[in-house]
């Protein structure tokens, strides 16, 4: 287990704990089986990018990355503007984004984010499904063939770029959804309670 802070970090072991403070930079390789990493930010904007081989947390005063870790968390509490950035990997990936956290995953590997003020999921290949599910408040949902994304104005941004199946789910508040098509023929179908767009390559 890995737990990265700014300037204070400690890999623990079966056999021991290895401890390092005051290093502006820290890297932590695994080196197989189910590790695990967990980074926290600081006070300033800090800036999160994971994909399933590599991940690190940053600021302009410190640098925590982790290599070869199957599960990776990564939480924005301590201020300022936190941004994520989620990669997929060549396969089938899952990503589930939610005002309060959101997670890019596949069969052997897991990047979670919570309290960022801004994520971006991003898929390169493999048939990729992205999954939003709104806050409270009022949200406004919008979904194109290669980009679609969720937010409330003030508070929070999601977005997944070219994921070939996309669904959001609204539970409260007044909320708004535009979908908007591609080039090509597409098809739009609505009914009170769902709606979607679907043309060459994308579901929405």
């Amino acid at each position: 287990v890995f737990v990265g802070l700014p300037k204070s970090s400690s890999l623990t072991t079966e056999e021991s704990v290895f401890r390092a403070s005051g290093f502006g930079r820290v890297t932590a390789a695994g080196g197989g089986g189910n590790d695990r990493a967990y980074l926290a930010d600081s006070a300033e904007d800090d800036i999160f990018v994971g994909n399933p081989s590599s991940s690190y947390l940053k600021s302009d005063n410190y640098f925590n990355a982790v290599r070869d870790f199957s599960f990776v968390s990564a939480r924005a509490s301590a201020g300022g503007y936190d941004t994520a950035q989620l990669i997929d990997s060549p396969g089938d990936d899952v990503f589930y984004g939610t005002p309060e956290f959101a997670l890019l995953r596949n069969n052997v590997h897991q990047n979670r984010v919570a309290g960022f003020d801004r994520v971006l999921a991003r898929s390169f290949g493999g048939e990729d499904i992205a999954t939003f599910r709104d806050s409270s408040g009022d949200d406004i949902f919008v979904s194109s063939p290669t980009q679609s994304y969720l937010h409330d104005r003030a508070n929070y941004f999601i977005e997944a770029r070219r994921f070939s199946r996309v669904t959001a789910y609204a539970s409260e508040g007044n909320d708004r959804a535009i979908a908007r098509g591609s080039s090509g023929d597409d098809r739009f179908v609505s009914s009170p309670n769902m709606s979607f767009m679907r043309g060459d390559g994308y579901f929405n």
